[in-house]
């Protein structure tokens, strides 16, 4: 029975820019500053997409693996099934930590990496209810005025995409070899009910620094 058919993308990629912050003709970059401090994954660097998708005809049913032969009554109901369904996995984002410290040209530096950023990863968070502390905070602090920050660009990825529906739909058949029908469906979008977190606060000196406060649409 040749029912069941699939498609499957997967995209590995990695986007580096000597000026991280640039990805379109409207961004503006860090005037001044050394080549080195600039230079990173971009805000469009997703490592890992996959893409899965299927659709299985239930194989009972006229012209079907099952009962072939059932009346038309009876495949009205038990017919003409179809079921299908997608799930989407994308890396998070690159993160690249902030501060207030003023670099003397109109902009500000990125922080100071002091210590390990993951031996928080993933807990709760004791200053938001409900929140997630992603990283480590005391990992990073604020450089001295006039000073570029040593932390590197996209020094941690954000929380990644996991997206998953299912579409349930009934064929009606109009003729005999069912090449005319109606079809009628109906769709669970994210049936799993999974959270899918946004990043996390990445500027030094915020209260909610390295702490993620919201998600995006259930649906």
């Amino acid at each position: 029975y040749k029912g069941l058919y699939y498609a499957v993308g997967y995209t590995w990629s990695k986007s580096m820019s000597n000026h991280y912050g640039a990805t379109s003709e409207l961004s503006t970059i860090t005037p001044y500053a050394p080549a080195w401090s600039e230079r990173g994954e971009t805000n469009l660097s997703l490592p890992n997409v996959l893409n899965v998708q299927l659709v299985y005809n239930l194989p009972v049913g006229r012209e079907r693996q099952f009962f072939p032969n059932m009346n038309r009554a009876l495949d009205l109901v038990l017919g003409g099934w179809e079921l299908s369904s997608y799930y989407t996995h994308r890396s998070g984002d690159a993160l690249t930590m902030g501060s207030y410290s003023p670099l003397g040209n109109g902009y500000y530096s990125r922080a100071n990496q002091v210590g390990n950023p993951f031996n928080m990863q993933g807990t709760q968070s004791a200053l938001y209810p409900g929140g997630q502390q992603w990283f480590n905070p005391a990992a990073f602090a604020a450089p001295p005025p006039m000073t570029w920050g040593t932390s590197p660009v996209g020094v941690l990825r954000g929380p990644g995409l996991n997206f998953a529906s299912m579409v349930l739909m009934k064929n009606f058949a109009f003729s005999r070899d069912s090449s005319r029908y109606l079809q009628l469906g109906a769709e669970a979008y994210n049936f799993p009910n999974a959270t899918n977190y946004n990043d996390p606060d990445t500027t030094v000196g915020d209260t909610y620094f390295g702490q993620i406060l919201s998600a995006g649409g259930p649906r």
